[in-house]
This record gives structure tokens, C-alpha cells and sequence, in this order.
């Protein structure tokens, strides 16, 4: 099958450990497509695969955004970085929804079968407001799902809150110039060994993955493939 990934760093793999690497090491047969850019919204992403020309016809597709879509005020340098980049985040849940459809409307044509995932975390500890707002936008990528046929809601970020339960949550928080450093580890081990220092259990930095957090994730994409592709070849 041909399988695109549309979606921010957390697509991308960078920083940290990719599940994508992963999927292409265990899946040789099937043709995977990685459209992920760092620091991506739903807003972007529409606007990226509209002027990147990135729509093609495919047999699956994943759609992993949301992570970047908590309203903040940037000021100074970065800020201004994302304005240029024209990294724009939905103010509110409600203009969340409304992006998140229009995303929907513009792939499904081209994919019979597309896959939502879940908006992951923004540190491991879940009790935190970033979390909490996170938890809010799923539940609205879900309910939107519903809406079109063909689509699956595929929830990974309740794969991490089962991991995390009973854990004594840890309070450190991803920054700009920390993931630009981070970019610089190549290894599952320096990566695994970063988090350990900042005392992360599935992430690198409360955001990005670490080698455990990616084959969580990897696993429940390639359970989707397999089915999918399963029912595929039962229809031949």
C-alpha cells in the first residue's frame, strides 16, 4: 500500500526517536510517505499541503496534529520566527474544530481510509493545564471523525496515560532552545539517556519520544496497517 504521514515533528521524528523509522524498518513492502514539519498546527499543516501541492491518492493516511495547537503568547525572537513560517494556532477549541474539519475535507478524497490520532502530550505531567487542553482537543478530533465515513479515530494518546498511571509525574517542560539542542542527538541511546536525566519515561522532552514512546506508537500504527491491509487483500 502507499501510506502518507501528515503531521508536525512528532511526524517528522525530529528531535527524537522516529516511530516513522521504525514502520519503515518493519513494513518493507509498503510504500510510506513522511509529510511532518516541525511546529506544525492544523492551520499550517491545511495551508502546507494546499501550496506543497501534497494531496496524491493513497490507500492510507495518518493525520497526527494538534500538539502545537495550545494558545500562547510568543514574544521576541520566536515569536516572530512563527509568524514568518506562518505557524498560526487556533485560538479556541471551537476554531480548532472548524480548522480540523476543513483539514478532513481537503484529504479524504484522496485517502478511503484515513486515520485521526490523538494530540499527545506537552509534558508527562498530566495534571498541567497544557495537558488538560490537549485532552480537550482530542475528544474534538474524535467527535469530528465521526462525522465522515471512512475515518478512524485512533486514540495513542490514551496508550501514554495508561503508562504514565501511578507514576510520580516529573515537572520538566520542553523549551525552543532545549529542542534545538535536542536535534543534535542521533542515537536511540543519547536520546533514552537524556530523558532518563530528566527523569522521562516516554518522552525526550515532554513532547518528542523517547525509544520507549515511539514503539508505543509504531505498534498501534502497525496494527491499523496490517488491518487494513488484511481487509484489503480480502476484498481482492
Amino acid at each position: 500500500m502507499k501510506i502518507a504521514f501528515y503531521g508536525d515533528s512528532l511526524t517528522a521524528g525530529i528531535p527524537g526517536v522516529s516511530y516513522f523509522n521504525i514502520l519503515r524498518q518493519r513494513l518493507p513492502e509498503h510504500e510510506l510517505l513522511n509529510f511532518g514539519q516541525p511546529d506544525d498546527t492544523v492551520l499550517s499543516l491545511y495551508q502546507r499541503i494546499v501550496e506543497d501541492d501534497l494531496l496524491e491518492p493513497v490507500d492510507l493516511a495518518f493525520v497526527w496534529i494538534g500538539t502545537n495547537d495550545i494558545p500562547q503568547e510568543l514574544d521576541g525572537f520566536v515569536g516572530l520566527m512563527r509568524r514568518l513560517w506562518r505557524k498560526f494556532r487556533s485560538q479556541n477549541p471551537g476554531e480548532f474544530k472548524e480548522y480540523y474539519r476543513a483539514l478532513l475535507e481537503l484529504l479524504t478524497p484522496y485517502a478511503p481510509h484515513l486515520v485521526t490520532v490523538s494530540p499527545l502530550l506537552n509534558g508527562e505531567d498530566l495534571s498541567n493545564y497544557r495537558n488538560r487542553y490537549l485532552a480537550r482537543l482530542g475528544r474534538i478530533v474524535r467527535d469530528v471523525s465521526g462525522e465522515y465515513a471512512g475515518v478512524e479515530y485512533l486514540d495513542v494518546r490514551a496508550l501514554f496515560v495508561e503508562r504514565l498511571a501511578g507514576r510520580r509525574p516529573t515537572q520538566w517542560q520542553a523549551s525552543v532552545a532545549n529542542t534545538l539542542r535536542d536535534t543534535l542527538l542521533r542515537t536511540e541511546e543519547e536520546i533514552d539517556e537524556r530523558a532518563l536525566e530528566r527523569g522521562l519515561s516516554l518522552t525526550l522532552d515532554g513532547v518528542h519520544l523517547n525509544s520507549v514512546g515511539a514503539r508505543i506508537v509504531a505498534d498501534a500504527f502497525e496494527q491499523v496497517i496490517e488491518r487494513v491491509a488484511a481487509a484489503r487483500q480480502h476484498e481482492a
